[in-house]
């Protein structure tokens, strides 16, 4: 494997991971919520979901500026060319 693929694929499972960690971190906060609903959310209840949503993000962004997505392009131009097909289709 070489070091762009393993950095593409890290980048990728830290960006997994932190999402998957942050939803089970929110929905605990709020189950703990839910328990003391007269007692003010703490920030720690916010703060905590918070830090690894944000790393999560962390990795998507320099995923994305590193490796920009080809495939949306790609499909892109095979909907230019499928509509020019059809229009050509439609005026004969």
């Amino acid at each position: 494997m070489s070091a762009d693929w393993k950095r593409r694929v890290l980048l990728a499972m830290g960006t997994l991971c932190g999402l998957v960690v942050a939803s089970v971190l929110a929905g605990v906060a709020l189950m703990l919520w839910s328990v003391m609903p007269t007692v003010q959310p703490s920030w720690i209840l916010i703060a905590t979901p918070v830090v690894p949503a944000v790393l999560a993000a962390c990795c998507l962004v320099a995923l994305r500026r590193q490796y920009p997505d080809a495939a949306a392009h790609n499909l892109w131009q095979q909907v230019k060319a499928d509509m020019q097909v059809l229009r050509a289709a439609a005026g004969a």
